[in-house]
């Protein structure tokens, strides 16, 4: 398979299909037997926008202004639920959504110019916010944090080379932890 044909699948049903030979991100709620998860480490959501958006004032975003303005959303497959839109389902509220990405790491590049938000996992907001200006606030719903868990087939339980990239994978996100 191409990439091209893989960017609407989540990292999961990529290892499960053979086209990747690990991926970190969330498991599924009905998790293939034939896979492995390990939690990676803890991660939350936080919103973000352009540096002078007008809804992000002193590192806050009312829920109105939040729903005021066009969203981009992460959806790694096209079954895949959003956790904004089930924390906005919860007060039952909807926000407006302007573009579905694929992966946290094109959210952040669609935002710079724009008046859309985009709730990212907050270590990559951190990280991008001053090279792409963007702004951080808390969310205006409560999104609880959840694992990253790094999931591989079973079949590579035993391989060493494999191990060593589990291993490698888990130091260096608790190196930036």
């Amino acid at each position: 398979r191409s990439i091209l044909s893989t960017a609407h699948v989540a990292g999961v049903e990529l290892v499960l299909g053979g086209v990747a030979e690990a991926s970190v991100g969330l498991v599924p709620k009905s998790p293939p037997k034939e896979l492995r998860f390990q939690p990676v480490f803890r991660e939350r959501l936080v919103a973000v926008a352009r540096q002078d958006h007008p809804a992000f004032k002193n590192g806050r975003v009312s829920l109105k202004d939040f729903l005021a303005y066009p969203h981009v959303t992460v959806r790694p497959s096209v079954d895949a639920l959003s956790r904004v839109d089930m924390a906005l389902a919860k007060v039952g509220k909807r926000r407006r959504v302007a573009l579905l990405a694929p992966h946290f790491m094109v959210a952040p590049y669609l935002i710079p110019g724009t008046d859309m938000i985009a709730c990212l996992a907050e270590r990559l907001a951190r990280h991008l916010a001053p090279e792409i200006g963007l702004t951080i606030a808390e969310p205006p719903v409560d999104i609880p944090a959840h694992d990253a868990c790094l999931a591989w087939h079973r079949r590579f339980d035993q391989d060493r080379g494999h191990q060593w990239l589990r291993d490698s994978i888990v130091a260096e996100a608790k190196a930036l932890s």
